[in-house]
């Protein structure tokens, strides 16, 4: 340690150095008799700059798959040096990844990987995110009981649930990465390496957490419309309205299943003038 450098500048000298291979190695190192204090340093930005690579890959499965995992391995590499973490607490990190990608040439090949990572760590972020009571069939079914009330009830949000949306089919594609998939794709879907880019074919999903399970559910389009109206704090009745005007002929006791079904809602609230 240099004496003529107070603790907290060689603090951050040595940060810099370590996650910056680019620069050159700080005056506060010493340099050790016959050894060389570069690569002496270089074990210590590998070993800051691995295990962050690693935890990313290990939340980005389906992003490895459309990307490739040598070119998202390349991509994380990039995005952990512009980007090291700034809490001890790595839970959150990695959320500025999708803005990263839209900026890489990845981006370009692929657009929806930039969603497809913002997806990805939703779920992260849901397997984390607080408790709290889960409305269930049977609430739904004490509900019921007060029908004139229903078209004015608004929900509070469950932590853990997030409402996506993408121009690109994001939920397919990351349904497509998971073991034991059957469904079939074409190559328009971009679910391989040198696959064409997937086709701007929008879709919605809804990220939820039940029973310590993190789950993804591709939204049609009027269910995805009634989420987005009832995530803004929009009332049922307004809910099921803006739904079916997305899709006249969709039976309004299907958008319900997806209230019950959904596990988005931890509570339903009544009017003001009736709580």
């Amino acid at each position: 340690m240099s004496a003529a450098l107070p603790e907290h500048a060689w603090h951050a000298a040595l940060a810099a150095a370590v996650t910056q291979p680019g620069l050159a190695v700080p005056d506060c190192l010493l340099t050790p008799p016959g050894g060389s204090t570069e690569a002496r340093l270089a074990v210590y930005r590998n070993n800051a700059l691995v295990p962050l690579v690693l935890a990313l890959e290990e939340s980005l499965p389906a992003l490895a798959r459309l990307l490739g995992a040598a070119t998202l391995r390349a991509e994380l590499i990039r995005f952990v040096r512009a980007h090291p973490p700034t809490s001890p607490v790595l839970l959150d990190y990695g959320q500025q990844l999708p803005e990263f990608l839209q900026q890489s040439r990845s981006a370009q090949r692929q657009p929806a990987a930039v969603d497809l990572a913002r997806l990805e760590l939703q779920l992260v972020r849901a397997w984390h995110a607080a408790d709290a009571p889960l409305l269930g069939a049977a609430d739904f079914a004490r509900l019921l009981q007060a029908p004139d009330a229903l078209a004015e009830l608004r929900f509070a949000w469950h932590p853990a649930a997030v409402l996506l949306h993408s121009e690109f089919p994001v939920g397919t594609l990351w349904l497509a990465a998971r073991p034991g998939y059957a469904g079939t794709m074409t190559a328009g879907d971009g679910v391989a390496p040198g696959c064409e880019a997937p086709a701007p074919r929008a879709q919605s999903v809804l990220v939820t957490r039940s029973d310590w399970s993190v789950q993804v559910r591709v939204l049609a389009p009027a269910e995805a419309q009634m989420l987005a109206v009832l995530h803004g704090s929009g009332t049922l009745g307004e809910a099921l309205a803006s739904g079916l005007g997305t899709a006249p002929a969709v039976d309004p006791a299907t958008l319900l299943t997806v209230l019950v079904d959904g596990g988005f809602a931890s509570a339903a609230l009544a009017p003001p003038d009736q709580r």
